[in-house]
């Protein structure tokens, strides 16, 4: 049986934007480019030309989603000291970063996240945010393998949901994360995530015996709590050899 995920005592700065953009700061290398943003109605007066061409026929509020997520991938370009660029969707519905970047964006309630890199130091990446209590026990056995939930069996229902909440959002970074060596799409039982050695750190394994399997070591997968949200991210760093490091090098946006 794994263990409950446990996480590390709770960064607190006194700002909700703030304590989100150190929290992924400290789950990081050195070298992120984090931006952070609130959602709102209108956020599409940020969007650039070749953006506005990628959303012409969304609904209004993933059009404020998406503006959000591409103010706070230039904020995260320009602490990561690349020039602000348009950043439109793929065929794919990934985000495509400009050369040379590889990064992740996610959207949870009224705030986006966007994390970046030179891919001189990581070579694929994904992130989330969930709120800290997204998955309750209704949705369990949609979302989690059999080990994780005996592992969940035990705690009071508000502990489960936050810990439930924790294997989602690892899922859904780990996702993103393979998506940019892969390509392919994973279901949510395709893999399993059990807690590492440290508080907040993790092992990702998948089931389904795909042609891409990350070297030990090579995917690092870290959880905190940030101001009533989950955060996580999984990345693979340039000086561990990675399947990524001669494929594609962007990642989904789920």
């Amino acid at each position: 049986m794994i263990a409950v995920p446990m996480l590390p005592e709770e960064l607190d700065t006194g700002s909700e934007e703030l304590t989100l953009a150190e929290t992924f700061r400290q789950m990081l290398p050195p070298g992120a480019g984090v931006g952070v943003c609130r959602i709102t109605r209108d956020d599409n007066d940020g969007l650039r030309p070749l953006e506005r061409q990628s959303i012409v026929a969304t609904a209004a509020q993933r059009r404020a989603d998406f503006a959000a997520g591409r103010r706070a991938a230039r904020t995260a370009l320009t602490a990561c000291n690349f020039a602000p660029a348009d950043i439109p969707i793929r065929a794919d519905r990934s985000p495509a970063w400009p050369d040379g970047v590889v990064g992740s964006i996610s959207h949870s309630a009224h705030i986006a996240v966007a994390v970046c890199y030179s891919n001189a130091v990581i070579d694929a990446i994904g992130i989330d945010i969930e709120p800290s209590r997204n998955v309750t026990a209704e949705l369990e056995s949609m979302i989690l393998v059999e080990v994780e939930l005996a592992a969940l069996r035990s705690l009071p229902s508000a502990e489960r949901e936050t810990a439930a909440t924790t294997l989602f959002s690892l899922k859904e970074s780990y996702y993103k994360f393979q998506a940019s060596c892969t390509n392919r799409w994973l279901e949510f039982k395709d893999v399993s995530v059990r807690p590492g050695t440290l508080p907040g750190d993790f092992i990702i394994q998948e089931f389904s015996a795909p042609s891409f399997k990350p070297p030990l070591g090579a995917a690092i997968a870290r959880a905190r709590h940030a101001a009533g949200f989950i955060a996580t991210v999984v990345y693979a760093p340039t000086t561990v050899r990675s399947p990524c490091s001669t494929l594609n090098r962007t990642v989904v946006q789920l």
